[in-house]
């Protein structure tokens, strides 16, 4: 059960990373300064899973302790 807890928060934490640092690659890339819509599409994809996968766990374990 801990392996599966660990396992959400460490993809989520990847995903994390992965967008901000395609968010931070596309400032460097021609033309400069500029993101792309499909980079602010995948970032925003990375923060729904992110939070989907660290808000689900919050939400079943505050109803399992009302319980």
């Amino acid at each position: 059960m801990r392996y599966k807890e660990n396992y959400k928060i460490i993809s989520a934490m990847f995903m994390l990373a992965a967008g901000v640092g395609l968010c931070i690659a596309a400032f460097c890339v021609e033309p400069v300064g500029q993101i792309h819509d499909s980079v602010l599409w995948y970032f925003a994809q990375c923060l729904i899973y992110a939070g989907s996968a660290i808000g689900i766990d919050v939400i079943i374990d505050e109803r399992i302790k009302h319980k």
